[in-house]
């Protein structure tokens, strides 16, 4: 993965209040570690199915992100289907993986990246 110098938009969509609906719902909807780490498990076991819950359950880190780095003359939907694909391929990585925990680790900055390429 290659470094990306980006300088953070904190004003992106601060204003919006759809982008604050969306916040307040994937809130409510996020899992603790403890159940996100099932989740993954049971992932890299081959149950692939549940990694719709896995990426839905990450949608406030999706939207965090974005609020940091996107700029705010793209689609808020664009921009939270383009941080669910970057998830999603993250996610089918763990499948049948032995290594490290990625997806955890990693999806914040797998999101960035993604934004930032718009």
């Amino acid at each position: 993965m290659r470094h990306l110098n980006a300088k953070r938009n904190p004003s992106s969509y601060k204003d919006d209040p759809k982008f604050e609906d969306l916040m307040r719902i994937a809130i409510e909807d996020r899992l603790g570690l403890e159940e996100e780490t099932d989740l993954l498990n049971a992932i890299r076991n081959g149950k692939s199915d549940l990694i719709d819950r896995l990426v839905a359950s990450s949608e406030i880190i999706i939207l965090k992100v974005i609020r940091q780095y996107a700029p705010e003359s793209e689609n808020l939907h664009k921009m939270i289907e383009i941080g669910k694909t970057a998830l999603y391929k993250l996610a089918e990585n763990e499948i049948n993986n032995s290594g490290r925990e990625r997806f955890l680790r990693f999806r914040a900055l797998y999101i960035k990246q993604a934004v930032l390429e718009v």
